[in-house]
């Protein structure tokens, strides 16, 4: 969660009883990787918007690799999700969210796990990208996302 939404006095209360993990998105922040490290260490789940923040392009955008390297150093499956629905009207609205097959991650010795991070990105973007058409074929256009 950008940690700019926490500091906010009303919904920042909210967002910190989800449990979020602040990032700063504004330089580099490599404490919101070893807490996620640590919550995976424990056997814990993490949500993670690869995107770093909402689309308002009508485009996903290009997915950051923090989750993929996660994924790549500790093994951990990445599970697309496709989340459908305007987010300008959070309440009244129902937002559909449509879970794909987990992506295995099984980073091969030889190889960096940056580069192996970079793999699962593509495929991860790929699956969410799927998972958006599937729902675009189900439920019309929401004006949310356009390929």
């Amino acid at each position: 969660m950008k940690k700019s939404w926490l500091e906010k006095k009303g919904t920042g209360k909210c967002i910190g009883l989800c449990r979020s993990i602040p990032i700063n998105l504004d330089e580099a922040d490599g404490a919101w990787y070893e807490t996620a490290q640590e919550i995976v260490a424990r056997g814990g789940s993490l949500l993670i918007f690869p995107e770093g923040g909402l689309a308002r392009n009508k485009k996903i955008n290009e997915f950051k690799p923090g989750a993929a390297l996660l994924s790549a150093k500790t093994g951990t499956p990445i599970v697309p999700c496709a989340i459908w629905g305007p987010y300008d009207a959070v309440f009244g609205k129902r937002q559909k969210i449509l879970v794909g097959e987990p992506i295995e991650s099984h980073c091969p010795e030889d190889m960096r796990p940056s580069k192996y991070a970079r793999q699962l990105i593509a495929q991860s973007e790929q699956a969410v990208k799927d998972l958006y058409d599937q729902m675009r074929e189900k439920y019309g256009g929401c004006g949310q996302y356009d390929r």
